[in-house]
């Protein structure tokens, strides 16, 4: 009897160690995940190792019994990129879910050339939520951007009968009705017999400094049109307006 007791409280105590290990190895990983959220702020990865360094001093002061379960914590460089891409593919699977649930959804394409040939494509879905970014090499024809647009709406399994909206630029590319990426989106949605009716926009900011100006408000477009996304992530040249002058 006395063996069989020893046994089971053996067994008792190894499950212990083993639960809070696992306890603790959780915590580590969900640790790390914080951490890595300094991609937010367009820090580099390589952050995540001085970031822990200064928390390793810091509890070698305040808390220095703690220190084995700070150092447990992986935030190297390659862990960081590996959670940030984690993070990334579930707010993916989350925006794909809510899609589902969209009784209509408006795109915004805007495009910006690099001193090489490479252009971005950024796509901005209603909620003011990124859809995708998509890199063009050579030409920025109306076909070129509308392939990169097909492309991420079908990703993301966005229905086309629910596109309500579309927003560019003034570029010929854009929004000529014949070979441009509107007067290519319209085809499409008739191939695909959509009932409803598409709304198109462009050089939206434009026509609102105009208006502001007419309607002396130009103290309201001046707000407007300051870029708090790079004030977020505190940026040398937050003070970057959406739009030149017009």
């Amino acid at each position: 009897m006395k063996g069989t007791e020893a046994e089971e409280e053996s067994h008792i105590t190894t499950d212990f160690f083993l639960i809070k290990a696992k306890s603790q190895s959780e915590v580590a990983v969900k640790a790390s995940f914080v951490v890595a959220e300094i991609a937010r702020s367009a820090w580099p990865f390589t952050e995540g190792e001085f970031v822990k360094s200064c928390v390793m001093k810091m509890c070698d002061i305040l808390c220095p019994d703690k220190k084995q379960l700070f150092a447990n914590v992986s935030i190297s460089r390659n862990m960081v990129a590996d959670r940030v891409h984690e993070m990334a593919t579930d707010l993916k699977m989350q925006l794909i879910e809510k899609g589902k649930d969209f009784v209509a959804y408006s795109v915004g394409v805007d495009e910006t050339t690099a001193t090489t040939d490479t252009s971005g494509l950024q796509f901005v879905r209603n909620l003011e939520k990124i859809l995708d970014i998509k890199l063009i090499q050579g030409t920025t024809t109306g076909k070129d951007l509308f392939e990169k647009l097909y492309q991420s709406v079908t990703n993301m399994n966005l229905p086309w009968d629910k596109l309500a909206g579309l927003t560019t630029d003034g570029a010929l590319a854009m929004c000529s009705e014949k070979s441009g990426l509107v007067g290519r989106i319209h085809l499409k949605m008739q191939e695909e017999n959509c009932a409803g009716e598409l709304t198109t926009y462009h050089c939206i900011i434009h026509q609102e400094t105009l208006c502001t100006k007419a309607l002396k408000m130009e103290h309201v477009m001046s707000t407007v049109t300051q870029t708090s996304f790079l004030w977020e992530i505190h940026s040398g040249f937050g003070d970057v307006p959406y739009h030149i002058e017009v």
